[in-house]
């Protein structure tokens, strides 16, 4: 009978040692899963929204027209001068011809 005995008490610890390795893996995949979460917030987030400061340059022409225009206005309301500003702007023009018309 001891063959038996020592069987069990070996299938026991077995299991014993198998669910203490399942309860460790358990809590890495949780812990890495929670990495993965982070990581993916992090990169793709609201926090890695910046403001894209190139798209200012591309305004660059219209802020121009607006100052040059808020200046007109200021000279047009300004009850000292009484000379009106003409603001003329160069611009070149391209002319296309089709064959046929």
């Amino acid at each position: 009978m001891q063959p038996m005995k020592s069987t069990a008490a070996s299938t026991d610890k077995t299991i014993a040692q198998l669910q203490s390795r399942i309860v460790d893996l358990e809590t890495k995949v949780r812990f890495y899963e929670e990495q993965f979460n982070l990581l993916q917030h992090k990169r793709f987030g609201r926090s890695s929204e910046k403001p894209d400061t190139q798209a200012e340059l591309f305004n660059e022409a219209e802020s121009i027209i607006a100052e040059e225009e808020r200046a007109h206005q200021d000279d047009k309301n300004s009850p000292t001068k009484s000379t009106s500003v003409a603001t003329t702007y160069s611009l070149s023009v391209t002319a296309i011809h089709y064959p046929g018309r």
